[in-house]
């Protein structure tokens, strides 16, 4: 069995005086405990190895902190030199119990968790050393498209919006503004996660896209790489010039959101995290009847009555458009029943918006993603709606009607058909996305959270 050597500090060794210490005071935060909780298993450890239990200054606590970075090239927190510290001692007073011993100093708490004692005691400041290439590498969209599709297909649960053709899209309408700072980052040579960061002209870090049009932003990172991700995200941010992260629209089970507060608590940097919005979806039945069983006994009622009253009073027909050629040609109509629909979206398709709307369906309907519904009643255009089918998940983006037809609820209706085509896809979910309004939930959808973070250097 072997012998076990227990040190306290000086001003806060209990175990030592045989009696709580009421106010402890010593150097190392970690050890500055008054009244053990392993009071009594620390003192049996002690008897049955025949070890000791003593205690050591601060002054020598340091001494040996100081030894252990400049001799052994080890950075760690001072209670885990107190035990240096002791040996030191020991040799000291006693060099023979200790003679032609082998000797273990159980060294395991870094001096990350204190680098501000550092800079104090030795009157020094930390140098930024940006991140090996090798590790970190800015990238271009055309260069790391490739990479950013590769690790898209290792990553089950991620949106649309994480795709490149989406960003791509975004930063040629929205980006001119911002510095583009595409980051591949790599472990054991390879590539675990990208961080498509925009460095703005106040020196803030962010995701590229923006609340107005992004329901959801994150990382790409390749499952189970998390702490080696964010380790080297937290590495890249402390070596540059730049004072904050603020990552809008985080969905609720990201793993991003653990991991940059553990990053912001472990450099001591600020860290906020607030609740920006909810995004309503619903998990989507095998067929349509099962959906109706789904809803509560008053929306079911509604839903069906306003079909039936849709077919009565009116002759009507869905169109769905997918080829870019269709999409193209069908976007004005679009715009005027989304602008009719409310004086908020009329105020929204400013014609920056509307190039970046029909841009962003044209390009995805080369994926086959983009489908473009309408009703007509009577011939006339009514309603209108953009969804996007990515991931086995449809996402509801936007919509528009006709305020005349409003009595026939044609706007709710065609984002019901839509719903309905998806269960007749097999899709696993239907997005509502951003915002509570209550159709969604009449339509079943339950709510999920979105979040901001913000980390600030201090």
């Amino acid at each position: 069995l072997p012998i076990l050597m227990g040190y306290q500090a000086e001003g806060a060794a209990p175990l030592v005086k045989g009696k709580p210490i009421e106010k402890p005071e010593t150097i190392a935060s970690a050890i500055r405990i008054g009244n053990p909780a392993s009071w009594e298993r620390a003192i049996a450890a002690r008897n049955e190895s025949g070890g000791l239990i003593d205690s050591v200054t601060d002054d020598e606590i340091l001494s040996a902190y100081e030894m252990l970075a400049s001799q052994e090239g080890i950075f760690c927190e001072p209670a885990s030199a107190a035990s240096l510290a002791g040996l030191i001692k020991t040799n000291l007073i006693n060099p023979q119990s200790i003679k032609d011993k082998t000797i273990v100093c159980v060294v395991t708490g870094s001096g990350l968790k204190e680098p501000e004692l550092a800079e104090k005691q030795f009157n020094s400041k930390p140098i930024n050393i940006k991140p090996e290439l090798e590790t970190v590498k800015e990238e271009s969209f055309e260069s790391v498209s490739d990479t950013w599709k590769s690790i898209l297909s290792q990553i089950p649960k991620h949106s649309i919006f994480q795709t490149i053709e989406w960003q791509k899209t975004w930063f040629s309408i929205f980006g001119e503004n911002n510095i583009l700072n595409i980051l591949e980052i790599s472990n054991n040579d390879e590539v675990i996660g990208i961080a498509p960061f925009l460095l703005s002209k106040d020196n803030k870090l962010t995701l590229i896209g923006s609340k107005d049009v992004y329901d959801y932003q994150d990382f790409l990172v390749v499952p189970n790489y998390e702490q080696e991700f964010f380790n080297e995200i937290g590495l890249y941010f402390q070596s540059i010039n730049c004072t904050s992260i603020e990552i809008n629209s985080i969905p609720e089970n990201s793993a991003t959101l653990s991991f940059m507060s553990k990053l912001a608590e472990s450099n001591q940097w600020n860290f906020e995290q607030y609740s920006e919005d909810v995004c309503p979806l619903m998990e989507l039945p095998e067929d349509w009847e099962s959906y109706f069983s789904i809803l509560n006994k008053k929306d079911r009622h509604e839903l069906r009555r306003k079909f039936r009253r849709l077919d009565d009073q009116s002759e009507h027909t869905i169109q769905q458009f997918t080829t870019t050629e269709e999409i193209t040609n069908s976007m004005d109509d679009f715009f005027v029943l989304m602008s009719k629909s409310g004086h908020h979206k009329a105020e929204f398709l400013t014609p920056v918006m509307k190039v970046y709307f029909e841009k962003l369906c044209v390009e995805l309907s080369k994926e086959n993603w983009t489908r473009l519904y309408f009703m007509e009643i009577d011939n006339k255009k009514v309603s209108a709606c953009i969804a996007f089918d990515y991931n086995n998940i449809r996402y509801l983006y936007n919509s528009g009607f006709d305020p005349d037809y409003q009595h026939l609820s044609c706007g709710l209706l065609l984002n019901a058909t839509s719903l309905k085509d998806s269960i007749e896809h097999n899709f696993e979910c239907f997005d509502f996305l951003r915002g509570d309004e209550s159709y969604k939930y009449h339509l079943g959808a339950q709510d999920t959270t979105i979040y901001t973070i913000k980390l600030m250097k201090k």
